[in-house]
């Protein structure tokens, strides 16, 4: 049901993909249907991600550019 959501907004906001925020994610971060990257700064495991909006990514793009907080000096 999530990725048909996702799909269904997806095509009525011409988007690819979706990065949201501010979501409990135990590891820092989770993928939902191929569609969807959530990320969370609010443990030890949180993760924050740097885009060009001018560009387009895939899901494996993006969350390969994933960056630790706990790596950031």
């Amino acid at each position: 049901q999530k990725a048909e959501q996702l799909a269904q907004l997806g095509r009525a906001w011409d988007v690819d993909l979706f990065v949201n925020g501010h979501q409990p994610q135990e590891m820092g971060f989770s993928v939902q249907a191929q569609r969807q990257i959530i990320l969370a700064s609010d443990n030890s495991h949180g993760y924050c991600l740097g885009i060009d909006l001018s560009r387009t990514y895939s899901v494996e793009t993006l969350t390969n550019s994933l960056v630790k907080l706990a790596g950031i000096k």
